[in-house]
């Protein structure tokens, strides 16, 4: 069985969840839309991609815990930068 969530404290996603979790006698979360927008949809920290990135980690984070997991129980992630500038990236 699929159980999909939506944080009620994150800014909700269009047309999808924040959470996919499957329980087959293992439990395991897909997650999306750890993006660096506050619970308003405003971009958090416009120009300063440090600040963005702490967002999407605490984004990540809170919807972790609303499925009753955390940050070390992830195993895997693919993050996804946009810059216009290749120095951003560093």
């Amino acid at each position: 069985m699929v159980r999909r969530t939506t944080v009620p404290s994150l800014f909700p996603p269009p047309g999808y969840a924040h959470a996919a979790v499957v329980e087959t006698g293992s439990r395991l979360a897909f997650m999306a839309g750890s993006v660096p927008l506050d619970k308003d949809g405003t971009l958090v920290g416009p120009g300063d991609f440090a600040a963005q990135a702490a967002q999407v980690l605490a984004n990540l984070e809170t919807a972790l815990h609303a499925i009753g997991s955390d940050l070390s129980r992830v195993i895997s992630t693919d993050v996804y930068v946009v810059a216009s500038e290749p120095a951003d990236l560093s």
